[in-house]
C-alpha cells in the first residue's frame, strides 16, 4: 500500500516536472496515448520501489533467521 502511494506521488512529480520543462508537449506530439505515458511512468517508478522493498525484506528475513530466540 505504501509503495503504491509513493509511486503515485513520484509519478505526479515526474509528470509535473516534464510539464514545467516543456518536454511533456514534445512527448504528447508523438503518437503515444496519455494512458501509455502514465502507465510507463508508473512502471518505471514501481520497479525501483519494488527492488528496494525486496532487498529490505530479504535483509530483514536474514537478520530474523540469524537471531535465535532460544
Amino acid at each position: 500500500m505504501i509503495l503504491s502511494l509513493l509511486a503515485t506521488l513520484f509519478s505526479y512529480g515526474a509528470v509535473n516536472g516534464e510539464s514545467e520543462r516543456g518536454t511533456l508537449q514534445l512527448l504528447m506530439s508523438n503518437s503515444v496515448r496519455r494512458t501509455g505515458i502514465m502507465i510507463s511512468k508508473l512502471i518505471g517508478l514501481y520497479i525501483p520501489l519494488a527492488l528496494m522493498a525486496i532487498i529490505f525484506f530479504a535483509a530483514a528475513y536474514v537478520a530474523f533467521l540469524r537471531y535465535d530466540v532460544r
